[in-house]
């Protein structure tokens, strides 16, 4: 089936006035190992289609977000996205989370996993779909993609689902899209996040220090993820201007050596947060 993105006026007036994004944009930095592009999570109280959400994204300069590796993919969840406002649960089914920039451009005489496609036309090379999914449920041509979250109630997860454009005929909506601009230029106000991480060193065997610097007085969380998104370690909560630190010496919280591999440190603070990626080499 051919998708075409349709533009509705009236449905992108309704989003202006009942829409709520997050605090501030956040930037992958190229320094953490990201691609310099900024990410916002835009929250529709009333539920938005996939098209209104695309309509609503280039509107802004930007396009939905879309996820071509796994460190994309842990940054945009553990900065925006892991947040239970922009989450929705179908009536005693999945909790479904925000739309992201790909389509099904046809599904091959129902194929749910054929000929997926990301808006900005990137190669489709990485995947992360839930469990069981893509999978056209009950026979609709499911052409469209959100986060998807199973079978705990009210939980959130970084994996992908198929869904239709409009998620009404399963009793629910989806609440929020993922938007992403690849140009600081065209990032609106109010700006971006004044906060920085690094570790040094990195790569490292033994340890490596987390250093923080934020503009302004603000309480962190600093957490350690592997690279399928799991937290191994967090750190207490600090308040702090200026310059923070911690070490970071290759445990969990159980104090167990992790394994060799790429992880990420993520400063969160209420304006968002900020994140690196570290390699790990026993």
């Amino acid at each position: 089936m051919s998708i075409r993105i349709r533009a509705c006026v009236i449905a992108v007036s309704i989003l202006m006035l009942s829409s709520a994004a997050h605090a501030t944009p956040v930037q992958w930095t190229v320094e953490s190992g990201g691609n310099g592009h900024y990410y916002d999570i835009i929250r529709v109280p009333a539920g938005i289609s996939w098209t209104a959400a695309n309509t609503a994204a280039t509107s802004a300069n930007g396009h939905l977000a879309t996820i071509t590796s796994a460190a994309e993919g842990l940054f945009v969840y553990t900065n925006l996205v892991d947040n239970s406002i922009y989450w929705n649960q179908e009536p005693g089914g999945s909790d479904l989370g925000p739309w992201l920039g790909a389509y099904q451009a046809s599904d091959n005489g129902g194929q749910a996993s054929a000929n997926w496609v990301w808006v900005t036309g990137e190669p489709w090379s990485y995947t992360n779909w839930h469990s069981g999914e893509p999978n056209n449920f009950t026979g609709l041509l499911e052409n469209f993609l959100s986060y998807k979250c199973a079978p705990t109630a009210t939980c959130r997860s970084a994996q992908w689902n198929d869904l239709p454009d409009n998620v009404s005929a399963f009793g629910t909506a989806v609440l929020a899209y993922v938007i992403e601009w690849d140009a600081p230029t065209a990032v609106p106000a109010p700006g971006l996040v004044q906060t920085q991480i690094r570790a040094v060193p990195n790569p490292f065997s033994t340890s490596t220090r987390l250093s923080i610097t934020a503009s302004s007085q603000q309480d962190f969380v600093v957490g350690i993820y592997d690279a399928s998104g799991q937290r191994v370690r967090a750190f207490k909560s600090t308040s702090v201007q200026g310059e923070y630190s911690v070490v970071w010496d290759g445990t969990d919280a159980n104090g167990v050596r992790v394994p060799s591999g790429i992880y990420f440190a993520r400063a969160k603070t209420a304006a968002g947060s900020v994140v690196t990626r570290m390699v790990l080499i026993r």
